[in-house]
């Protein structure tokens, strides 16, 4: 999504925002907004955030593998995994088995960018989070969570 478009669509109607869902979908732009734009220091976006952890987490996997557990389709996918590979974040190779599947997986420079995209992350979220105490904090990432693992 374009910046100019995220911005349009991040912009709040008073009138509105009272209303969950509205407020819901507009506060997850506006996060997303300002996260897209602090990571531009490394070059990546967010769902490349989401490969990386997953590698760090799970080790190498298929391109695949990975697409379906982000809800990413092939093209994307294989564009985001280009990109990364370029900045030598990731490695792809055929499988052993099956040299039709690619996989993928985490450089020792990904690696070792990932405490500076975590770092990033962190004071995104802190930055963000700023408007409300700590406990308030605590609460709102608990209760999302709990609603997000509710809809897996």
């Amino acid at each position: 999504m374009s910046k100019k478009k995220l911005i349009q669509e991040s912009k709040v109607h008073p009138v509105l925002a009272t209303f969950f869902g509205y407020a819901y979908t507009k506060t997850a732009l506006i996060y997303k907004m300002k996260f897209v734009e602090d990571l531009k220091s490394i070059g990546i976006i967010g769902p490349q955030c989401g490969i990386l952890y997953i590698l760090n987490h799970s080790g190498p996997q298929s391109q695949i593998k990975l697409g379906g557990e982000l809800g990413i389709d092939k093209a994307t996918m294989v564009k985001l995994i280009d990109e990364l590979e370029k900045m030598n974040f990731v490695s792809r190779t055929s499988d052993l088995v099956d040299r039709r599947i690619k996989m993928i997986a985490l450089t020792s420079h990904g690696k070792k960018s990932l405490p500076r995209i975590t770092a990033i992350r962190d004071k995104n979220e802190e930055k963000f989070l700023s408007v409300l105490s700590p406990s308030e904090q605590q609460s709102l990432k608990s209760i999302v969570s709990k609603l997000l693992k509710a809809y897996m």
